[in-house]
C-alpha cells in the first residue's frame, strides 16, 4: 500500500450544526469505546445468509473492555499450519452503517494434529454459532481470538480436510494500530456514503474471522456482498453475478488465485464503472480492468486511466513478465482515505488519482501480491519495490523522463534524514513502524534503484523474473535472503555487503575523492571517510562526472572498502569533478579535493591501448610488468569482460567475437594493489 497521511475521513457528521453536531460526536466517541449500540439487537435477524440458531446477545464490545489493537497477537498457535483450500465470505453491509453481518465458510486442512484451532476475530464481533460440517462446534472466546475445540479424542487429524462456518455480527471497532480496518464516510457535494476495508497490517480480524498471520494463503477466496439498491461493492477476482433482490443487491465476486487475507477487500458507494481492454507488448495479451470511480471525479480519473494505466501495464509485464492475474483482471474502486491507496488483489483501493499512486499499486500486483514478504520485517520486499517501480514509469513512459531525477533526488534526500534506520523492520508490533515513510518506501526504493545501477538492467530483470516465477515462491511467501540468492545467481557475484550494509544495517558511507591533472591525464585517489572501512567498508560502483571545457564524461570506480589510486585519460582538460552527479549512491555528500598538476604520482607511467577490428591491444609499462587483470566496461559502464593479461610479456592481443560499436570504453587494469584505468576511444 502507499501509506496514507493520518486518517482525515469526514465524519459521517459533518452537516450536523452547534450541539448536535458535538453531541452526535460523543455518541461516535462511545460507540468506539463500545458503551452505545447503534442498532437495537434485533437488527441481527437481518443476516441474510440464515444458518440454524439466532444471535442472542449484545453486539457491541462489552463496558470496560479496551480495545487490544495496539499489538499483534502474540498467542503462538499452529497458524502456519493452516492450508486454506476455499473461503467464502458472504457479508451484508450498509455504507450508512458502520456494522457488519454474515457468515465465513472454510475448507481447509491442517498440517499437524491439533485439538484446537485459533481464528482471529476482535471480541467485538458477536459470534452466533460455528459449524464443523453439519455439526455444531463449540468455542471460547479470547480477547483477539476465536478458539475452536475439535471434538475429535486426540484431535482433528493432520493432512484431512474439513468444512468450517462462522456466522457473526458487530461494530467493527476502530484500530489505532492500523490503516482503519473496516471505514465509513462520505463523499462529493451530495456527501455520498462510502465504506471500505483495509487490512494491512493487523486489522483482518476488525471485520471478519481469519487466519490473519502471514504464512496464510487461501488457494480460492468468493466475495459475497449484500448492499443496498444503487450501490456497487468492489472485489477480487471476476464480477460472476449481480443479483437484486427487492432493495437490495449481492455481488458474486470470484477469485482463483492464491492469497493472504490481508490482501481481501471490499469497498461500497455509488459509482460510475470505466471497463478498459488493455493490450500488451506481446501481440493477443489483454488485460480486462475494471474501475469504480466516484461520480464526481470521473472527469479527473478516467481521462487519467484510459491515459497511463496502459503504459504502466505494459512497462511492468516488459520488466518482470505477464500481469499476474490476467485470467481475471486488473481494477480500481475509490475510496476516502486520501492520500494513500491499498493493493487488494486485482482491485487496488485508491484514495487519489495521481499518477504515482496508480503506479505503486499496480507494482503491487507482482510484489506484494504474486510475492508477499513472509515477516512484516521484510516489508520492504512489498513497498521498497513498489516505490521503486514508479521509478521505472518516471524514467521510461512519463513526461519524458522529468520526474526521474527528482524522484531520485527526492527519496535519496529522505533517506538521508533516516541514518539510524534499517530498512529491515526489527520492531512489528507497531503499524507506524512497519509503514515508516522514509524507512520503508524512500530508502527501500533508493536501495533497489542503486542496486540496479550496480547491476545493469538486464541482470536485475532476470534475477527478479526468477524470483517471481520460483516455485514455492510465485503466489507464496518469501524473505529477504530469498531475493538476494536470485539476484546474486543473476549476477553471478555475492551481495552479501550490500544487502548487510543498506538494508539491515544503519547509516550511509562518506567518500573522499582527491584528484590531479596533467593536461588530459586524471589521477584520483579514493577512500571512505565514514563509518571507518575497515570496520564496515561499503564497497560498490562509485559514480563521477569530469567537466572541462565544456566537454564532460561519466567515470566509475570500483571501490572495495580499501583506498585506492586510480589513472584515468580524458579526451579533455578537466577542471573539476563532481560525484554521483545523476543521484544513484545512498552516501553522503562527498568530499572532492583537486585540481590540475604537474605532478604525477611517482612511478606511474602507465599503459595504451587501441581498438583494432574485433581485438583491443594493450601495451603495458614496466610499471604493469607481471601478473595483471584487465577489466572492459562499455560506454554505458556495463562490465564486458575480464581476461588475466600475459605475465611473460608486456603486449596484449584482446580478441572479441563481435565488433564493439563506437564509443568511449573505460579498460581498468589491476596489478596487484594498484589500479589504473583508460578511456579507449573506439571510432564508427
Amino acid at each position: 500500500m502507499m501509506a496514507p497521511r493520518p486518517l482525515t475521513s469526514r465524519p459521517m457528521t459533518a452537516a450536523i450544526p452547534g450541539r448536535l453536531h458535538r453531541a452526535a460526536l460523543l455518541v461516535l466517541w462511545l460507540m468506539a469505546l463500545g458503551l452505545v449500540c447503534p442498532f437495537p439487537p434485533e437488527s441481527l435477524a437481518q443476516i441474510p445468509f440464515q444458518e440454524t440458531g439466532a444471535l442472542n446477545t449484545h453486539v457491541c464490545r462489552p463496558v470496560g473492555t479496551v480495545d487490544p489493537g495496539l499489538r499483534p497477537p502474540s498467542q503462538p498457535n499452529t497458524f502456519s499450519a493452516v492450508r486454506i483450500q476455499k473461503q467464502e465470505l458472504s457479508l451484508r453491509l450498509d455504507p450508512e452503517q458502520r456494522y457488519v453481518a454474515g457468515q465465513v465458510s472454510y475448507r481447509l486442512g491442517l498440517d499437524a494434529q491439533a485439538d484446537e484451532l485459533y481464528v482471529d476475530l476482535n471480541r467485538a464481533l458477536q459470534v452466533d454459532s460455528v459449524w464443523l460440517s453439519d455439526q455444531p462446534l463449540s468455542f471460547r472466546r479470547d480477547t483477539l481470538q476465536l478458539v475452536l475445540a475439535f471434538p475429535i479424542p486426540g484431535g482433528w487429524p493432520a493432512g484431512q480436510l474439513f468444512d468450517l462456518r462462522i456466522r457473526y455480527a458487530g461494530v467493527p471497532p476502530i484500530n489505532p494500530n492500523g490503516f482503519g480496518s473496516f471505514m465509513t464516510a462520505r463523499h462529493s457535494a451530495d456527501s455520498i456514503p462510502v465504506l471500505w476495508t483495509l487490512s494491512q497490517p493487523y486489522g483482518c480480524r476488525d471485520w471478519w474471522p481469519s487466519f490473519q498471520h502471514l504464512g496464510v494463503r487461501a488457494d480460492t477466496t468468493i466475495l459475497v456482498t449484500d448492499v443496498p439498491l444503487g450501490y456497487r461493492a468492489g472485489g477480487p477476482g471476476l464480477l460472476t453475478r449481480i443479483d437484486t433482490i427487492g432493495q437490495r443487491v449481492r455481488y458474486h465476486w470470484h477469485h482463483q488465485y492464491s492469497m493472504p487475507p490481508y490482501l481481501l477487500g471490499t469497498a461500497v458507494s455509488r459509482y460510475e464503472v470505466l471497463e478498459q481492454k488493455v493490450p500488451l507488448s506481446t501481440p493477443g495479451d489483454t488485460v480486462q480492468v475494471l474501475n469504480y470511480v466516484y461520480t464526481a471525479d470521473t472527469a479527473l480519473a478516467f481521462p487519467r486511466l484510459r491515459n497511463w494505466l496502459p503504459d504502466m501495464l505494459r512497462l511492468f509485464s516488459d520488466w518482470f513478465g505477464p500481469y499476474p492475474f490476467a485470467n481475471e483482471k486488473y481494477g480500481h474502486m475509490q475510496i476516502s482515505i486520501f492520500s494513500g491507496g491499498m493493493e487488494h488483489n486485482t482491485m487496488s483501493s485508491m484514495g487519489s488519482w495521481g499518477y504515482d499512486l496508480m503506479a505503486h499499486e499496480l507494482a503491487h500486483q507482482w510484489f506484494g501480491n504474486t510475492v508477499t514478504c513472509a515477516s512484516w520485517q521484510d516489508i520492504w520486499l512489498n513497498e521498497g519495490f513498489a516505490t521503486w517501480m514508479v521509478s521505472l514509469c518516471f524514467e521510461d513512459i512519463h513526461d519524458n523522463g522529468y520526474w526521474f531525477l527528482p524522484w531520485k533526488r527526492g527519496n535519496l534526500n529522505s533517506a538521508l534524514r533516516v541514518p539510524a534506520d534499517t530498512v529491515f523492520v526489527t520492531d512489528t508490533s507497531l503499524t507506524q513502524r512497519i509503514f515508516r515513510q522514509r524507512t520503508t518506501y524512500h530508502k527501500a526504493g533508493f536501495v533497489l534503484h542503486q542496486l540496479r545501477r550496480q547491476l545493469g538492467d538486464s541482470v536485475m530483470a532476470a534475477g527478479l523474473r526468477a524470483y517471481l516465477q520460483a516455485p514455492g515462491i510465485r503466489f507464496g511467501f518469501a524473505r529477504t535472503p530469498q531475493l538476494q540468492g536470485f539476484l546474486e545467481q543473476a549476477c553471478q557475484c555475492s551481495l552479501d555487503g550490500f544487502f548487510r550494509r543498506y538494508i539491515y544495517e544503519s547509516g550511509y558511507p562518506r567518500y573522499q575523492f582527491r584528484w590531479t591533472s596533467d593536461g588530459a591525464d586524471v589521477w584520483l585517489h579514493t577512500r571512505q571517510l565514514e563509518p571507518e572501512p575497515s570496520a564496515r567498508p561499503f564497497a560498490q560502483r562509485l559514480f563521477l562526472r569530469a567537466y572541462g571545457g565544456g566537454d564532460s564524461l561519466n567515470l566509475t570506480v570500483d571501490f572495495n572498502g580499501s583506498a585506492r589510486i586510480d589513472a584515468f585519460t580524458l579526451p579533455f582538460t578537466p577542471d573539476s569533478l563532481v560525484f554521483d552527479p545523476d543521484a544513484d549512491i545512498l552516501a553522503w555528500p562527498a568530499e572532492v579535493l583537486g585540481g590540475q598538476t604537474s605532478d604525477a604520482p611517482g612511478g606511474y607511467t602507465g599503459f595504451t591501448a587501441t581498438f583494432k577490428g574485433n581485438s583491443l591491444c594493450i601495451d603495458r609499462s614496466m610499471a604493469l610488468r607481471g601478473e595483471a587483470r584487465a577489466d572492459l566496461y562499455d560506454p554505458a559502464g556495463r562490465l564486458l569482460g575480464s581476461r588475466l593479461l600475459n605475465d611473460q610479456s608486456l603486449y596484449d592481443e584482446w580478441v572479441w567475437p563481435f565488433a564493439p560499436s563506437s564509443g568511449w570504453y573505460v579498460l581498468r587494469v589491476r596489478a596487484e594493489s594498484q589500479f589504473f584505468s583508460r578511456l579507449i576511444p573506439k571510432a564508427p
